[in-house]
């Protein structure tokens, strides 16, 4: 019996430049927006929008479940149960399904039942099983009406809480949180009017809130703003600009401070030494002023 799902992790693959008139192009980060913490941790766990970091993912979730959000406490136990981001934990994920549960979440619930009937992290209780599916089946739990249906002859999947409203979250919510300084929320309301999401595309008004979140060292955003330049989308067309928010976005000590790393010494293969050392003056000045 499985008890264990594999978690799968996404690498950037990047293409190398020979030197030439042609800007080396990056992928461009999406994502549709972060009201609360919930959907961040959602977005991080997936990968969606942004390089999935079940680090970042636990830590978002974490600081809506100190809120009473049953539906992270209920993905903390997914991710506790599966390994992500720390060694698998039957323990932990019981905890975390127990006050999900208690916190009305009907997932959870069914999970516990299946901790139960499959016997992870304890003895096999069907008696106990079978009451956590009721009662789950009570509150309109789909996957625990069917099972109860059934012998129980199918090993089950644990059901993870989903995050509807992440993609359609509104504008004006973010708007509020990027112009309160959030530089996550600045990067998303900026992915949202680079890709047309809820609005009108408009990728100069992208590029001022990337712009914004890269000044208060917000890696992503500094990568973000970078692939623009190398594009010429929004902003003016500069190898040394791109290389000089990548400088930034460097810094990072996580995973987006090893890409950026990466795709500046992709495009230094297509740029001049003099090139180079302005982008590295203009980084070092960005760096000096906070901008």
């Amino acid at each position: 019996m499985n008890r264990n799902i594999i978690a799968l992790t996404c690498f950037l693959a990047l293409v190398g430049c020979a030197r030439s008139d042609v800007y080396p192009l990056f992928p461009a980060e999406q994502t549709a927006g972060r009201d609360l913490d919930y959907s961040e941790g959602f977005a991080y766990s997936h990968g969606i929008g942004v390089p999935r970091d079940y680090a970042k993912a636990v830590a978002a979730y974490k600081r809506a479940a100190d809120r009473g959000d049953g539906r992270a406490m209920n993905n903390l136990g997914i991710m506790a149960i599966q390994g992500r981001g720390s060694d698998p934990s039957p323990g932990a994920a019981r905890d975390w399904f127990e006050k999900a549960a208690e916190a009305g979440s009907s997932s959870a619930r069914y999970n516990l039942g299946l901790l139960d009937e499959l016997g992870v992290g304890s003895s096999r209780d069907p008696s106990r099983a079978r009451l956590n599916m009721q009662i789950a089946a009570a509150q309109g739990h789909v996957l625990a009406k069917e099972r109860l249906g059934t012998s129980y002859s199918e090993v089950g999947t644990f059901e993870e809480e989903s995050c509807p409203t992440c993609p359609a979250e509104s504008l004006d919510q973010l708007r509020s949180l990027a112009n309160g300084g959030d530089p996550s929320a600045r990067y998303n309301l900026g992915v949202r009017y680079l890709r047309g999401i809820g609005t009108s595309k408009n990728p100069a008004e992208a590029a001022r809130w990337f712009t914004l979140a890269a000044r208060s060292g917000y890696a992503p955003a500094a990568r973000q703003i970078a692939q623009m330049h190398l594009r010429g989308e929004g902003v003016g067309r500069s190898k040394v600009l791109a290389h000089a928010w990548l400088n930034l976005a460097a810094r990072d000590r996580g995973e987006e401070g090893r890409a950026a790393r990466n795709e500046m010494d992709a495009l230094e293969t297509s740029m001049e030494t003099e090139e180079i050392e302005k982008a590295q003056r203009i980084a070092a000045d960005y760096a000096v002023k906070g901008r």
